[in-house]
């Protein structure tokens, strides 16, 4: 009983922490589903994705610096610099390679702080130090259906506090800079200029109720990703869900599930057969010793209480006994085990009752006679 239902709440666990093993992604892609980054996402679109049930947050905005030539509207600037919520949104970034500053860490670049990273190589050739303060100016790059364009937000201070090694992943190269998103939103913001996202993807925080959250995605300004649309590779509002290998494992486990519930009743009533077998046959030779105190005017009820009282002893003795075992190889809780434990008590007394019922089906001078107590 305890593999049994050690089992089940084996599968009813590994289903309630799916979510963390087998994460389902939402992610912002252009409407023919073609691109999921170098878009151009709004801030309204953005805040309706995040303000839903979801965690794990990933977003980047491109954008660009003047070293040492001028930023230009069509073309940037000669420094390339991406915003990210954290390290780790852009590809092309090893958060576990970062040498940062003693005091910072890559929670850093979820503030709005005045911070910024940057790639080594880009750092060595311009004698970029940990520690350092630049003052450049900054724009911000928006995708449209022309083309890249930027959008001139001013000069900017940062405070570099990390380098990190140049990588390429996917034709995607690491910029010369990294800073915060949301930092880089307020000056856009402050500079009278509109903020757009190039890539955003999220977490269900419940995928349980991924359904539901497919369905209030129009209400959030997202739809399907149609990829025969024409003329919507530029369009930023489809929404690719990342979630086959999830909806595959919770059917599996569902249907597990399903079935442990489905012949439970029938273990039950398997485990209660037992019982009865098992007592009949240890009490068997005991009956001889029933009919002798029957036929001294003990009641059949007395006797059966007495060995009853006996046998659930036993049993429920032996099952906390098992209590140990089914905490510590099954992995169950303390209550979990109580459970187990009063289900098989309910059982071994069902069958223990049944056993006795048919135990005390004789007629006492028969038993007595073909035993011989009556001639001796």
């Amino acid at each position: 009983m305890g593999a049994y239902k050690g089992n089940a709440h084996a599968s009813q666990g590994a289903l309630d922490n799916l979510a963390e093993s087998i994460p389902v992604t939402a992610r912002v892609v252009s409407r023919d589903g073609s691109k999921n980054s170098g878009l151009s996402i709004t801030s309204e679109h953005y805040d309706a994705l995040v303000s839903a049930n979801v965690r794990n947050v990933l977003s980047t905005a491109e954008a660009a610096a003047a070293l040492h030539a001028p930023l230009d509207t069509s073309y940037g600037g000669d420094v390339t610099v991406m915003g990210v919520s954290r390290p780790d949104a852009f590809a092309a970034v090893s958060k576990e390679e970062m040498r940062f500053l003693e005091g910072f860490d890559e929670t850093s670049f979820s503030g709005t702080e005045p911070l910024c990273a940057v790639e080594g190589g880009f750092a060595k050739a311009n004698g970029l130090e940990l520690g350092d303060e630049l003052e450049l100016p900054f724009c911000l790059g928006v995708c449209s259906a022309y083309g890249q364009k930027y959008s001139d937000i001013g000069k900017l201070r940062v405070k570099v506090i990390a380098h990190y090694p140049y990588t390429e992943v996917n034709g995607e190269r690491s910029p010369n800079m990294l800073v915060p998103v949301e930092w880089l939103k307020e000056a856009v913001e402050q500079a009278d200029e509109e903020f757009y996202y190039s890539s955003l993807s999220v977490e269900l925080q419940d995928p349980m109720d991924l359904n539901a959250f497919k369905e209030a995605l129009p209400s959030m300004g997202f739809y399907p990703v149609d990829s025969m649309g024409a003329d919507v590779f530029w369009s930023c509002d489809g929404v690719s869900m990342e979630d086959e290998l999830f909806i595959k494992a919770a059917e599996e486990l569902q249907e597990n599930l399903r079935i442990y519930n489905r012949f439970q009743p029938l273990f039950y009533m398997l485990v209660t057969l037992m019982v009865v077998l098992a007592v009949f046959l240890t009490l068997r030779g005991s009956r001889r010793d029933m009919a002798i105190a029957s036929s001294l005017g003990e009641s059949r009820r007395r006797i059966g209480g007495v060995h009853l009282v006996g046998i659930l002893a036993t049993q429920l003795a032996g099952g906390a006994a098992a209590q140990v075992v089914l905490v510590s190889q099954f992995s169950l809780t303390p209550w979990d085990s109580l459970q187990i434990l009063a289900a098989y008590l309910i059982c071994a007394g069902i069958g223990t009752i049944l056993a006795l019922v048919q135990l005390f089906r004789f007629d006492t001078l028969t038993l007595l006679t073909k035993s011989g107590e009556l001639g001796a």
